[in-house]
């Protein structure tokens, strides 16, 4: 077959990542959002220097060596892997069920949140300062139900309240609250816990000059987060990973590219 004619190059194209934890790969994942994927070949030039009379100043030997190929990949996509490498940590699964909660208890801080150990709320139906008695239907004999608004207010999202010292809750004043979590599902990440991220990296792209795909395969690299994750931008946050490639056992290079025309 022959080679192909040179041209212009222009690559569009999805990455597949797979994490290595412990020299274990974790499943190679198609990661959506990728906007640069660079790769810069780095050497290093040692020179001698003549100090002879006659030559001084003049390279009188040279040696050049090969260093580690630095990666830059960014992101503007943030999915739950994304996120573990843009916070340096672990990322796993949140799934949490609806729950009804009676008499949940907690303590009054005046003007200041508590957190009633439920989120995403979709109602808080009482705040009493007495539970509900046992086998009855009502609340103590002079029980007071307090007001939302008046007497606290209520970050739904959070599962949190605030007791207001305009209203009539006084400071550590035992409440009971009555609400219902809606269930939800998501991801947790536990930040700043990793120095990098080992992985093997697959970029599957096309040509956009002459329709050709281009492979782009990594056996190994080391990655970690080289910019700060602005998380109130006035643009769309973006994630850069910078590191460099490694030679596995087995190979004899760092990485290939393959360009290639159907027949």
């Amino acid at each position: 077959m022959n080679e192909l004619a040179a041209g212009a190059l222009q690559i569009m194209g999805t990455i597949y990542i797979e994490i290595f934890i412990n020299g274990v790969g974790q499943g190679l994942k198609e990661v959506l959002g990728m906007i640069e994927y660079s790769t810069t070949p780095k050497s290093k030039t040692i020179t001698q220097v003549s100090k002879d009379k006659a030559t001084a100043g003049q390279v009188t030997a040279v040696s050049t060596q090969n260093e580690p190929t630095e990666i830059k990949i960014k992101f503007s996509a943030f999915d739950r892997l994304i996120m573990a490498m843009a916070l340096m940590g672990e990322s796993s699964a949140v799934d949490v069920a609806s729950a009804v909660v009676s008499d949940r208890p907690v303590t009054a801080k005046l003007d200041c949140f508590v957190k009633l150990g439920y989120k995403n709320l979709s109602e808080v139906s009482a705040v009493t300062n007495a539970a509900v008695i046992a086998g009855s239907p009502g609340y103590a004999i002079g029980a007071k139900t307090y007001v939302e608004g008046v007497d606290y207010t209520i970050n739904y999202a959070l599962g949190m309240i605030q007791a207001l010292s305009s209203g009539e809750i006084t400071e550590a004043q035992a409440l009971h609250a009555d609400l219902t979590q809606t269930a939800y599902s998501g991801f947790v990440t536990r930040g700043g816990i990793k120095s990098s991220f080992e992985m093997y990296i697959l970029v599957d792209g096309k040509n956009q000059a002459d329709g050709d795909d281009v492979e782009f395969e990594v056996y190994r690299a080391h990655l970690s987060a080289s910019s700060a994750v602005d998380l109130m931008s006035d643009k769309f946050s973006e994630i850069e990973l910078t590191g460099f490639t490694r030679t596995p056992p087995g190979k004899t290079e760092p990485f290939r590219l393959e360009k290639r025309k159907s027949a």
